[in-house]
C-alpha cells in the first residue's frame, strides 16, 4: 500500500505534472466561459513554467542534496562491506530488447567497478527488486546491476543479491536482514548522490548504525551556471521535490531517522 501511495503522490506532486495541469485546468476553464478562473489558472501554470525554465530553483534544491555528503577519503580504511543501491538500470529496456538499460546514475556502475578493485576482499551487496508500479519486469534490479558489474570486470561470487525490495525502506530492511551487520561495522552505501540523503536516513532508521555514504553518479556540478536551466530546470525540480517529499514521508511513517541527515 505504502509503495503504491508513494508512487502516485511523487507523480502528482512533481513540479512539471502540477503546471501542466493548472495550464490545462485554466484552459478548460477558459473554454466552459470562466474567463476569470480560467486567466487566473491559465497565468499560474505560466509563471510556474517561467520559474522552473529560466531560474534556478531546480538545480538549487539538487545541489543541497547532493552537497549533504561527501566522497569518503581515498585513504579511507576498507569497509565492511558495500550496499549499491538500484536505481540506474531501466528494466523495460532488458525486457523489451534482452540488453540493461542504463538510466540516471549510470556512471555509478564504474565507480563500483573502481571500489572493487581498490578493496578486492569486501562483499559487494545489490539491493533493488522492481520499482514499477504497473508493469512487471524480466528481471529485477539486483540481477540488471549484477551483469553490468560482470561486464566490467568484478568477480561474480563477490556479487550477494537482494532482489525483493522496492523502495528504499525496503531496500535497508532486507538487506540488514540479508547481511546481518555488525553494531558500528562501517558498511558503504553507495547510489546516487541527489537520493543519498532519503537513502541514509532510511538505513538509519533500519538499525544500520555504522552505515557511511559513498554518493555515486552526481547530477550537477555542484554550482549553478549562468545560463538558463530551461528543460533541466523542471527535470532537476522534479528529481529535487521526489526527494524531498521522499525524506518528509519517510520521517512521517517512521521509515527514517531525521529530516536532515548529516554525517
Amino acid at each position: 500500500m505504502f509503495f503504491t501511495a508513494s508512487k502516485i503522490a511523487f507523480l502528482l506532486a512533481q513540479p512539471s505534472t502540477l503546471t501542466v495541469v493548472v495550464i490545462v485546468a485554466g484552459l478548460l476553464a477558459l473554454a466552459a466561459g470562466l474567463r476569470r478562473t480560467g486567466r487566473v489558472l491559465s497565468g499560474i501554470g505560466l509563471t510556474l513554467l517561467l520559474v522552473l525554465a529560466l531560474t534556478p530553483v531546480g538545480p538549487l534544491l539538487l545541489i543541497e542534496l547532493e552537497n549533504r555528503f561527501p566522497i569518503p577519503a581515498t585513504d579511507a580504511p576498507a569497509p565492511a562491506g558495500i550496499v549499491v543501491l538500484g536505481g540506474f538500470t531501466d528494466a523495460r529496456m532488458a525486457s523489451a530488447r534482452g540488453i540493461v538499460g542504463l538510466g540516471e546514475g549510470a556512471s555509478a556502475v564504474f565507480e563500483v567497478a573502481e571500489l572493487a578493485k581498490r578493496f578486492p576482499e569486501v562483499p559487494i551487496v545489490l539491493s533493488g527488486g522492481s520499482n514499477a508500479l504497473i508493469s512487471k519486469a524480466d528481471a529485477s534490479e539486483a540481477e540488471l546491476m549484477k551483469r553490468l558489474f560482470v561486464a566490467v570486470g568484478v568477480a561474480p561470487e563477490r556479487l550477494i543479491l537482494e532482489d525483493g525490495s522496492r523502495t528504499t525502506w525496503e531496500n535497508a530492511v532486507a538487506t540488514r536482514d540479508l547481511v546481518k551487520p555488525a553494531p558500528g561495522a562501517r558498511w558503504w552505501l553507495v547510489t546516487t548522490a541527489f537520493h543519498m540523503p532519503r537513502a541514509i536516513a532510511s538505513f538509519r532508521a533500519a538499525g544500520w548504525t555504522g552505515i557511511v555514504a559513498r554518493p555515486a553518479a552526481y547530477a550537477t556540478t555542484g554550482r549553478v551556471g549562468l545560463r538558463p536551466p530551461m528543460l533541466w530546470g523542471a527535470m532537476s525540480a522534479d528529481m529535487a521535490v521526489k526527494e524531498w517529499l521522499g525524506i518528509l514521508g519517510y520521517r512521517l511513517t517512521g521509515r527514517a531517522s531525521e529530516l536532515r541527515p548529516a554525517p
